[in-house]
């Protein structure tokens, strides 16, 4: 009985689709629309509650290909699929890139897609899934030191 409602419970949870592309195979929330994970309509899917955020958004690379620091903004209502979507602020290394994503961190599986311009490599970002209020004036110094006191 106890299967029975955790199969039931994770095939609830993992409301992915895979549909066919040029690129291949690409994971989209279920009911998913817009530009993926640059609306609340169309969220990263993401595993492993906020270390799955974390993991995702340090492998990711700007247009020049730094790596990002970033932090969460806060939590903002339901995605496509019920869920509630988390809202990411990322800049580049450089200065240069700034984004803001949506991530959706109840699924199981950890998205190999990047958005729009973007791509994903070995984790070399740093972060927090907390805020932090002026990112936008911080070295990627003193990110790095302010992840590391949190720990």
């Amino acid at each position: 009985m106890l299967d029975s409602f955790i199969r039931h419970f994770v095939k609830k949870m993992t409301r992915l689709r895979l549909k066919k592309s040029k690129r291949g195979l690409i994971e989209e929330v279920e009911g998913a629309h817009g530009e993926f994970g640059l609306v609340k309509s169309n969220p990263i899917p993401v595993a492993w509650g906020p270390s799955g955020e974390y993991g995702y958004l340090s492998r990711l690379r700007c247009p020049c290909s730094e790596p990002f620091f970033f932090h969460r903004v806060g939590s903002c209502g339901p995605g496509p699929d019920g869920h509630v979507v988390d809202l990411f602020e990322l800049i580049c290394r450089q200065h240069v890139h700034r984004y803001r994503l949506y991530l959706d961190m109840y699924h199981s599986v950890l998205s190999t897609k990047a958005p729009e311009g973007l791509q994903l490599s070995s984790p070399e970002g740093v972060g927090t899934t907390s805020y932090i209020g002026d990112l936008a004036r911080m070295t990627f110094e003193q990110m790095e030191d302010l992840v590391t006191r949190q720990k």
